[in-house]
């Protein structure tokens, strides 16, 4: 269903597909106590909320809208280690510089 942007993932969306997209704001009751799996092909990758330098945590909305609050890990359990980050474009969120795992 193409490209997602902050938008997207804070009001969610729904793809002429069928796919869809909900608020992420949806479960923030989950705080920062979660693992979220991304499969692309055969690649899976693991990622979490990094944690921040202030007194709150990072939610999933907060990791799905930024290209700086999340951690990677080759598997679920671990361990999670901060990427060289993409920060080039503010629009393009998650992911790592390239070349990176």
């Amino acid at each position: 269903g193409g490209m997602l942007f902050k938008a997207d993932y804070v009001g969610g969306k729904t793809h002429g597909s069928g796919d869809f997209v909900l608020p992420c704001g949806l479960y923030d009751h989950w705080g920062s106590d979660f693992v979220m799996r991304l499969t692309m092909g055969d690649v899976v990758d693991y990622f979490v909320p990094r944690i921040p330098l202030v007194a709150r945590k990072f939610t999933l909305c907060d990791m799905l809208t930024s290209n700086t609050r999340h951690l990677w890990a080759p598997q679920e359990a671990g361990p999670f280690v901060q990427p060289q980050y993409f920060t080039q474009l503010d629009y393009v969120l998650g992911g790592s510089a390239a070349d990176v795992p």
